[in-house]
């Protein structure tokens, strides 16, 4: 399978050649006419920034990134907000990835500007031994912006005795870290309609 090529960001500052497309759309688009503070709301919207997660499904009836596309002002005002407000939310089940080896994939797919704009990253608490069994480094120095790192816990599908030991699954992850400023935030999703006890 042949590798992904992400291309680069365009060349924001137009040509001699492209100046006067560039004029008129900031003339002539109505979204460009529109004051900043009403364009971000709208951003917010189609970017579906307010939400905390994003469940993809496998059809692609439209891409939340054609809005970028559209024309070099609006690349320049939305192009990096969903990787930089977003968890990373590119895959099922609440968590950016389920394994460190689709976090590796995806990351090398990225532009260094859209890895440069992560800040935030979700990990279910099984992800965090893939390392030793699947033989892959977490690829967080690539991510050089990274500042908080969020490991869940679902109590639906692990016994309370397991907790304890994705715990030292997930304190063995700050030897891999020790150079970046990241929080590790342990949460603990109860069982609908079950209350669990204090770990």
């Amino acid at each position: 399978m042949a590798p992904t090529i992400v291309k680069g960001p365009p060349n924001l500052l137009p040509s001699a050649k492209e100046l006067d497309t560039a004029l008129r759309n900031q003339t002539e688009l109505p979204v460009l006419r529109l004051p900043p503070e009403i364009r971000n709301y709208i951003y917010d919207f189609a970017l579906d920034l307010k939400s905390d997660q994003l469940h993809h499904d496998n059809h692609h009836d439209w891409n939340r990134f054609n809005l970028s596309y559209m024309c070099r002002q609006l690349y320049a005002e939305t192009a990096e907000l969903y990787f930089t407000v977003k968890i990373l939310p590119l895959i099922r089940g609440g968590a950016s990835f389920a394994t460190i080896r689709e976090m590796v994939s995806t990351i090398e797919a990225f532009s260094s500007a859209q890895r440069n704009a992560i800040t935030k990253v979700k990990l279910p608490a099984a992800a965090t031994e893939g390392k030793s069994r699947a033989g892959v480094q977490c690829p967080f120095g690539a991510l050089l912006s990274l500042k908080k790192l969020l490991i869940t816990h679902d109590m639906n599908v692990a016994h309370r005795s397991w907790v304890s030991r994705s715990g030292f699954r997930v304190l063995g992850m700050i030897e891999w870290m020790r150079q970046f400023t990241v929080d590790i935030d342990y949460i603990a999703l109860p069982a609908e309609n079950d209350q669990p006890d204090s770990l």
